[in-house]
């Protein structure tokens, strides 16, 4: 929203609106678990590496799957290494 619109109250407002959902998220969850987690303050860390991992998706590089290794190229092809 920030990118698209500037710092705005309406980015804001969203960007605030999500952050409040992602700390609720998991205190609800806990709750409806019968769980005392603990770890909200891990929150922030796992979305990034969440955000991380889903940028590297997009990198050409290898990969073992069955027990075979693959080469990823640039078009999404796998060629065996």
């Amino acid at each position: 929203a920030v990118a698209l619109d500037g710092l705005s109250a309406i980015g804001l407002g969203i960007i605030a609106l999500v952050l409040v959902c992602r700390v609720l998220a998991p205190v609800q969850i806990d709750r409806m678990c019968g769980s005392h987690g603990g770890s909200l303050w891990l929150t922030p860390f796992r979305d990034l590496l969440s955000f991380v991992t889903f940028l590297a998706s997009f990198l050409p590089g290898r990969v073992m799957w069955r027990g075979q290794r693959f080469t990823v190229r640039s078009d999404g092809t796998l060629t065996p290494a």
